[in-house]
């Protein structure tokens, strides 16, 4: 019998706590078509906990521990994290922990820990540099847009993170040919991110940043290694800041 499992948290909790009983790697969903096993499967989803808990004594003090919001938020985060490997990581992340001291393990005792702790880490930065450079044009009554350079599967948190700034606005950011869409009622929606494009680039703000920035640019007090440290080198193509830093080198 092989377990499957979707891209949520309970759900992977789930496939970990019977990848340790029974030693046999689930599989992610999206990954099924391609997988060589020919046994039932059976989604994870469809197990309630209290059945999985009773496989081991030792499986609901463990649970209660796992549920902790510093490890769920690394479940969370690693999710996120463009990895390929990273549904097996954290299952074996989550056969560990069920097998040793949460607190033990949180310290980086292992390899695969590291490893996820670092990817967390990644994650969460992306979101807060994004936080911080994307710049919002006001498109339609109530409605802002903007763009963002993402490497992780993070644009629904980036926005989550402006709701607290535009409470009342619909909220968007195109990834290349699609627009992700916080709406006002904070639901999401896709949508065709080139009919965009072209409003954010007539933005008239860009031109004013441009010469503002070059106008308190001081060549005697050009600092490179300064600048990559607070403005990360692969976003300089993106930014307004980065194209003048570009153009100054």
């Amino acid at each position: 019998m092989i377990y499957t499992y979707s891209n949520t948290v309970n759900d992977i909790l789930k496939a970990g706590f019977l990848y340790c009983h029974t030693k046999n790697l689930p599989i992610y969903q999206k990954e099924e078509e391609h997988s060589l096993f020919i046994h039932e499967k059976i989604p994870v989803s469809q197990i309630p906990w209290s059945e999985i808990l009773s496989l081991n004594k030792g499986f609901p003090q463990k649970k209660k521990e796992l549920l902790q919001d510093e490890f769920l938020k690394l479940i969370f985060l690693n999710l996120r994290h463009k990895g390929e490997d990273k549904y097996p990581l954290i299952l074996q992340g989550i056969v560990e922990v069920l097998n040793m001291p949460l607190k033990v393990w949180l310290t980086g005792i292992t390899d695969v820990g590291k490893t996820l702790e670092k990817r967390k880490g990644i994650v969460a930065r992306e979101i807060h540099k994004m936080v911080g450079f994307i710049r919002f044009v006001p498109i339609e009554k109530d409605f802002l847009i903007g763009t963002a350079l993402l490497e992780h599967q993070t644009a629904d948190l980036i926005l989550i993170n402006f709701r607290k700034r535009y409470p009342s606005y619909s909220l968007g950011l195109v990834l290349q040919d699609k627009a992700l869409v916080l709406n006002k009622d904070n639901t999401f929606s896709v949508e065709d991110g080139k009919k965009y494009l072209e409003k954010i680039t007539k933005d008239q703000f860009h031109k004013v940043w441009k010469e503002y920035y070059n106008s308190q640019y001081i060549e005697e007090r050009k600092n490179i290694k300064y600048v990559q440290k607070n403005i990360p080198k692969k976003y300089w193509h993106w930014l307004t800041e980065g194209e003048i830093i570009l153009s100054k080198k």
